[in-house]
This record gives C-alpha cells, structure tokens and sequence, in this order.
C-alpha cells in the first residue's frame, strides 16, 4: 500500500520549480516501480484521515487483507506517539492497552495511529523528505525498503522504519495507491501536480 501526500508535491515544488517533473519520474517510476501504462487501483481524498475510510471499505469488501504493509511518502509521519503508542527497537505499539483512541480525534496528523491500534498495520515505512527531521519523541534508527523487520500477526503493533526519498527503493509492487491533497497544509501552485500524479492510478 503506498500513500502519498501532496505536501511532499509541495517540496518538490519548492526545490525545482513548475514544469519540471523528472524528478517526479525518477521517484515514482524508478523508486517506486510504478507505470503510468499499468496504474494502480486507488483514490485521491482530500484530508489524509479519510485514508481510514478507504482502508475500512477495502477491509470490508474483502479487497483488502490485515494486516498489510505501508509505505508513507509525506514530509510527516501522521501518527501519534506520547499517551497512545511507544516506540521501542524499531516496534511501534500500543503503550497501554487500556488506551482508547478516539475517533472523534481523529485527524491529519495522527490517522495512522487508529490504523495501529485497529491492528491493520504489520510494517510502516516512512519515506520522508529529505529536509524533515523526525519528532524528539520518534528517534530511532533509519531503515531501507529491504532492512525493515517483519511482525508475526500480532495486533496493535507494527514494525516502523524511516527513509530518506532519495534513498528509498521499493523492493516489491504495490497493490493500492492514495494520494492526499491535504490543502489545509499545502500551497495552492502545488494543485497542478496532482493530475500528473494520478496519472499512476486506477480510481475506484
């Protein structure tokens, strides 16, 4: 499952400037192994928490099996850590069991984090800009596409990994592709990049 933000569009934006989209080739085709010639089923959304109810129809439908693995191209990680998850040799998991997160808290910043919760989630790699630094709370050590650790099906926990967008590489194929627009937290000259990212999916 790979999820893009479009604040990550944004950045490149602002690193390269309008009309310029090899960079966008060399990372979405080359890195990511997408072909506009084969697009992937997927959806744009506005707001990156209604990532939750595209995954919820999928699980229902039967489409789509938990837990499952996701790469995450924002310039932010969308998960909470303090109070609700922890963060420990490269595991993120609940931090006490008796912890309800609340949906009606729910929000851009911190989606993710009801997807651990919920158990959906085995592995989370966070393909980040490559200027954005991680949260104090989130220190850990950076993993490639092909060194994150795989879980047994255990839920509420998920192994969790952060890479650079210059260094990742997916070693496998993606079933499903989402792009976020998030205008709330990106510049308006950013929304022409959107058409030519959907370009790589198949919406349903």
């Amino acid at each position: 499952m790979l999820t893009v933000a479009s604040r990550i569009a944004a950045g490149w934006v602002q690193n390269t400037g309008h009309g310029q989209f090899l960079e966008y080739e060399a990372f979405f085709e080359g890195q990511c192994r997408l072909r506009r010639e084969s697009p992937l089923p997927g959806r744009t959304i506005t707001e990156h928490s209604a990532l939750i109810a595209f995954w919820s129809e999928l699980i229902e439908s039967g489409r789509l099996k938990f837990p499952f693995d996701v790469v995450h191209v924002d310039a932010h990680p969308d998960f909470a850590i303090e109070g609700v998850l922890r963060l420990s040799s490269g595991y993120l998991s609940v931090e006490k069991r008796q912890n309800v997160f609340n949906i009606e808290n729910l929000n851009s910043g911190n989606y993710l984090t009801l997807a651990i919760v919920n158990g959906w989630l085995s592995s989370l790699l966070w393909v980040k800009l490559d200027a954005a630094r991680m949260p104090s709370l989130m220190e850990t050590k950076s993993y490639g596409a092909g060194e994150i650790k795989k879980l047994p099906n255990r839920a509420a926990e998920a192994a969790f990994g952060c890479v650079e967008c210059s260094k990742y590489w997916a070693i496998e194929k993606f079933d499903y592709m989402v792009l976020s627009k998030s205008p709330e937290f990106t510049p308006v000259k950013s929304d022409f990049l959107v058409p030519v990212i959907e370009e790589y999916m198949e919406m349903i």
